[in-house]
């Protein structure tokens, strides 16, 4: 008896078919021109995935996209994640003791198990 060929899963037929599909950018930046930097060199549609993360005082977010049509990039789908026009909000992310004083305790925490999440299954279910 012959075995069950296996059948190809969504990962596969992509990663067969994009010279992208192996790529994951996290962008952990806080500032709006470097989103839009990273967003003006990311090809116009099916590049690399892009997993935006950020924080603020009570939240924080998380949005991945690879340009194509079913998953925009998060910065078609958040445009003001790139509007330089807008005012910066810069809270401090890097200490502890002085970020407390400006941002709840558990956002940062959140939103990175959030991303490790998204990369969890991108990279196990494609």
């Amino acid at each position: 008896m012959q075995p069950i060929p296996k059948l190809p899963s969504n990962a596969d037929l992509y990663y067969n078919n994009s010279s992208y599909s192996r790529h994951i950018i996290i962008a952990c930046v806080d500032s709006r021109k470097s989103r839009k930097e990273i967003f003006q060199t990311l090809p116009k549609k099916n590049g690399p995935y892009v997993l935006d993360a950020g924080v603020m005082q009570t939240y924080g977010q998380v949005v991945i996209g690879n340009g194509s049509k079913e998953l925009p990039y998060p910065y078609k789908e958040i445009p003001d994640l790139i509007n330089t026009r807008r005012k910066e909000n810069n809270l401090p992310s890097c200490s502890l003791a002085e970020a407390l004083t400006v941002q709840e305790l558990f956002v940062n925490q959140w939103t990175a198990t959030a991303e490790l999440e998204l990369c969890w299954r991108l990279l196990r279910k494609g």
